[in-house]
Formats: C-alpha cells, sequence, structure tokens
C-alpha cells in the first residue's frame, strides 16, 4: 500500500546497469509491460519499462531511465503504481 492508499506492484531489484545503453536490469519479480512506468519506493519517476527478456518463468525487465544518475538505483527495488494511480496522477518527477 503506498502513501496515497494505492497499491504498488513490486517490479524486483535493480541487478545492474546494461553496458552502452545504461538501461537498468531487474529480475522480474510480478507481470510488467513495455511502456508502464517505474517508481521507486518514494513514488519518484525513475524510467520507463522498455523490454521483458529470458526464460519465461522468471524474466529481465529493461528500464530505460528518465535521467542520467540511474547508478544510485542499482541495488534498489523498483515498483510500478496500478492504473488507479496512474490514472490520478500520483507519480511525480525527482527534482
Amino acid at each position: 500500500m503506498s502513501a496515497f492508499g494505492g497499491s504498488l506492484n513490486r517490479l524486483g531489484s535493480v541487478l545492474h546497469k546494461s553496458r552502452g545503453s545504461n538501461n537498468l536490469i531487474l529480475r522480474a519479480e510480478n507481470t510488467a509491460f513495455p511502456g508502464e512506468v517505474a517508481v521507486d519506493k518514494s513514488l519518484r519517476k525513475v524510467g520507463s519499462i522498455l523490454d521483458l527478456f529470458g526464460p519465461v518463468d522468471k524474466p529481465y525487465i529493461s528500464v530505460r531511465p528518465f535521467k542520467d544518475n540511474s547508478d544510485e538505483y542499482v541495488g534498489q527495488i523498483l515498483y510500478k503504481l496500478t492504473q488507479e494511480n496512474q490514472r490520478r496522477g500520483r507519480v511525480w518527477q525527482k527534482r
């Protein structure tokens, strides 16, 4: 449950940053779809889900970060908001 009364779906912990593209790579803990927004524990936008790849039963998620400071997310858990919170605009950008 988030601070706004909606729920968060845990995407997984950031394993590393990919070489070249600098995307964040996570091991999927829940269903995710390309285009969805990944947020941190403070509900700040981190990036958008770019792709899912690897084994079907336990895929990896590639997240394209919105900012260059994506190194700070390695080791942290990322989440996606439910559709309800996305419609209400409950996500804000870190300033």
